[in-house]
């Protein structure tokens, strides 16, 4: 990785701009002093042994491909080794914190914070590339085919306590779907108010939920029994 890491441009800009340096200095004849390329240092100061693992776990089989690792998975070596540096009795006491008493900067000699490490992965991301698969989302077909599952379960559950699971199962479901929510976002909604609007109770305001979402979703209701006139 020559330069840096930089990209072809940045690295021909820094050459003309040091030999129009060195030759300006000629002029007013001046010493040419230029910051030494090396060597560098026997020890391990920027990284580089946990660079050369990274690069060697790229050519294990991946989850995507049986020839290669994707960036992500190599690069929580990174992680790893940084959590292992903090705890370590050199890294507890080259550790400083600036700042005041919500915004704070750390300062540390860790390795893989150095420049160098981060240009390396930079060029390491930019060479290997980034294959990214997206979870499919979940459909109207399946929201409906996993209410009847539920409803069903619900039909054959005899102990109100095992009914008041599914009916929870079931309303996370729906309300997750219909307002496009996170997994904790759902426990912030306002049950009481959803079934005053609706006006239902039991599975029907879960019908009525599903149904709702489709027409805000401008996608007509796929299945008829779930449609707003029914009730339960």
């Amino acid at each position: 990785m020559p330069y840096g890491g930089w990209e072809l441009t940045t690295v021909n800009s820094t050459l003309r701009g040091v030999r129009q340096l060195v030759n300006l200095w000629r002029v007013a004849h001046l010493p040419i002093d230029l910051p030494s390329r090396g060597p560098f240092p026997v020890d391990d100061s920027l990284g580089m042994r946990v660079a050369i693992g990274m690069l060697i776990k790229s050519l294990e089989p991946g989850r995507y491909s049986q020839t290669y690792q994707q960036f992500e998975t190599i690069h929580k070596l990174r992680a790893a080794y940084s959590n292992l540096h903090m705890s370590s009795l050199e890294g507890v006491n080259s550790l400083r914190t600036v700042g005041g008493e919500t915004a704070k900067m750390s300062l540390t000699l860790l390795p893989t914070n150095s420049l160098w490490f981060e240009r390396f992965s930079e060029v390491c991301l930019k060479c290997m590339g980034q294959e990214v698969r997206q979870d499919w989302a979940l459909t109207l077909a399946v929201l409906h085919a996993l209410l009847e599952v539920l409803e069903d379960e619900w039909h054959c559950a005899e102990a109100w306590p095992d009914r008041h699971c599914i009916t929870r199962a079931g309303c996370f479901a729906v309300i997750a779907f219909c307002g496009s929510f996170r997994g904790n976002e759902v426990f912030l909604t306002d049950l009481y108010g959803l079934r005053k609007i609706s006006g239902r109770t039991g599975w029907g305001i879960l019908r009525h939920c599903a149904t709702v979402g489709e027409v805000q979703r401008g996608i007509p209701p796929l299945l008829p029994s779930y449609s707003p006139g029914r009730q339960d």
